[in-house]
């Protein structure tokens, strides 16, 4: 009877449930979590390559060419405004449809939503909003809008690992990591790099890598990845003529110099894009023709600077040509425009990527640097401006996103070029730490900022921030010089601060010499008969434990957990070894544990 019951509620189940009991009674919540990461790497490669397919019919029916949008729209720029300016105009029209029928008006989109999700969601996301979104995206790129197409393929990804974590019921951390794998095979399958897609998961989308979170997004990369080049090919993301070599080592200074350029561009693009954002969001009369107006001007620039159009990936390779043909006065002037109209463009609702955007302004400006230092120092004495371009790439991406290694490994594997990887680790640090100084957030958290949104800290490892010694430091102390008679001794002792189980031996000048327990006393009674020749120093234990004040306090819990005593002293330096006061067990666990309810109730704050 009740294997038949058993059977026919099981029957009645729609098919995704079904499965899910199937599921949920065959493996524990563990094994369930293991065998969907390489499903999730699977569904986020198969989605990346349905939304490019989607893209390149686009590009198309469009333009009439598909990957080169820059070609297509200087052919048609200069036969027909009319038709580049509509094909702009009906993008935009699509995406503010679809903001009017998602309610996504106001709303955090790509990566910055993903971050959210993350942090305050429990991983969740609404499958079938970011889905549809992430098909408007791709289309807005396709007709030309000034974005990249990897926020479509991320924010996909995302959703797939999001919808397998919540359906099989698993934990909100194992949905949170789901949702990271989901993403990072979003990321590789863009670019065909599975490592820095990895990195990116866990540096930017996770702020951390802990073992637990390195493998499952690994596999789920590496799964993703492999779906990726096997249904469009395994080429690099970018392609170069060569691999490009720096002539000399001091040509370290140019890069560091490249370096610190990037970040402050880094910052002038982050600040450009919430500004614009903060403009948009203030015009709100204009709300549902925004992207309309956004793209229709986007198209009047580019009748005239159609490398706006995009992604820009014809641009920047014609930048990592060894012969580039793009004159020095566009190098400089369309990274701007670059910068303004992505700002635009997003500001406006029209959802896209900025990781490519970056790509572009580096690789731009990274070559103007290039001609400029190639035109100021004797010829074939520095790299080639190809080679400063590739370098500025990884350095706008580090400053703009405050993650040098991602920067530097998706570099890497996009041109797959290991002859500038000092440089470009040269670079990438120094745009992250001028952009760290000058810019609290990053292009991604900067909307989650300007909402109020505190996202929560993420903590150095515990032996950085863990609490000293000398805060839990009692400098009422007991102490005796070494010439002191046993009475004075005992005297000493029973007129010790409460609680105080040793006295501690000193010199006129407060060095520490020993301690003097209890225990000690009591053998000198029994063993000694005339105990008025006695003194401190022979009572002394010279070889008892101490610790210093800048030591760690687990340091000293170690020390009292291995005694029987219930103070330790602690001294101010090696140098000087100055009584500085004691510790005891019970302070110290309160102070240990105050700061670890400090440090647990600061990141509830933050969620």
């Amino acid at each position: 009877m009740n294997a038949n019951s058993q059977f026919t509620s099981t029957t009645s189940l729609r098919p995704g449930q079904w499965v899910r009991t199937y599921l949920t009674s065959l493996f524990s919540e563990k094994y369930r979590y293991w065998i969907f990461v390489p499903i999730t790497g699977l569904l986020s490669g198969l989605l990346s390559v349905g939304l490019t397919k989607v893209l390149h019919a686009v590009e198309v029916l469009t333009w009439g060419s598909s990957n080169e949008i820059l070609e297509s729209t200087m052919k048609a720029g200069t036969s027909s405004p009319w038709r580049v300016i509509t094909t702009l105009a009906l993008g935009g029209l699509l995406a503010a449809i679809a903001l009017r029928f998602l309610k996504r008006s106001g709303d955090l989109q790509g990566t910055p939503a993903i971050i959210e999700a993350l942090a305050f969601k429990k991983g969740r996301l609404s499958v079938l909003r970011t889905l549809l979104e992430s098909l408007v995206s791709i289309t807005c790129v396709g007709t030309g809008a000034s974005l990249g197409r990897e926020g479509a393929l991320i924010q996909a990804g995302a959703s797939a690992g999001s919808f397998l974590g919540s359906r099989l019921k698993l934990d909100d951390y194992h949905v949170r990591i789901l949702l990271a794998c989901g993403a990072a095979g979003g990321m590789a399958a863009s670019y065909n790099v599975p490592l820095g897609a990895s990195v990116f998961a866990m540096e930017i989308l996770l702020g951390s890598f802990a073992l637990e979170l390195i493998v499952p997004i690994i596999i789920s990369s590496f799964v993703s990845t492999t779906v990726s080049r096997a249904m469009l090919g395994g080429l690099p993301a970018y392609s170069i003529q060569e691999h490009y070599k720096f002539v000399t080592e001091w040509e370290i200074l140019l890069i560091v110099v490249l370096g610190v350029l990037m970040g402050l561009i880094s910052v002038l693009f982050i600040r450009v894009f919430s500004g614009i954002g903060a403009l948009f969001a203030w015009f709100k009369r204009g709300e549902k023709v925004k992207p309309i107006l956004a793209m229709t001007l986007l198209g009047c620039a580019g009748l005239y600077f159609p490398h706006l159009f995009g992604n820009g990936y014809h641009t920047v390779n014609a930048t990592l040509r060894l012969k580039n043909e793009i004159s020095l006065p566009l190098l400089l002037l369309l990274p701007v425009l670059k910068i303004i109209f992505t700002a635009i463009c997003r500001g406006s609702g029209v959802p896209g990527g900025l990781f490519t955007p970056s790509l572009f302004v580096g690789a731009l400006l990274g070559s103007a640097f290039g001609v400029g230092a190639n035109a100021v120092f004797p010829e074939h004495s520095i790299a080639v401006p190809a080679a400063y371009a590739l370098v500025g790439m990884g350095a706008i991406v580090a400053g703009t996103l405050q993650a040098p290694i991602t920067a530097i490994l998706m570099i890497f594997e996009m041109t797959r070029d290991y002859e500038v990887i000092v440089p470009l680790m040269s670079a990438c640090a120094a745009s992250t730490i001028v952009s760290h100084l000058l810019q609290e957030s990053s292009l991604f958290t900067e909307p989650l900022r300007q909402r109020g949104i505190r996202l929560p800290r993420v903590y150095a490892p515990t032996w950085m921030h863990q609490p000293k010694v000398g805060s839990a430091l009692q400098s009422q102390v007991a102490t005796i010089s070494p010439a002191a008679r046993f009475q004075e001794v005992v005297d000493n002792f029973l007129m010790a601060p409460e609680g105080q189980d040793q006295i501690y031996m000193t010199n006129k000048e407060g060095v520490y010499l020993g301690s003097i327990s209890l225990h000690e006393i009591k053998q000198f009674f029994r063993e000694t008969e005339h105990l008025d020749s006695v003194i401190a120093a022979d009572i002394a234990n010279h070889n008892s434990p101490f610790v210093y004040a800048d030591d760690p306090l687990l340091k000293a819990i170690e020390l009292l957990a291995q005694s029987h005593t219930e103070h330790v002293p602690v001294l101010d330096a090696p140098t000087t070894r100055r009584l500085a006061g004691t510790v005891s067990k019970r302070g110290l666990l309160a102070v240990y544990s105050a700061a670890n309810i400090a440090q647990r109730t600061n990141a509830q704050d933050s969620g």
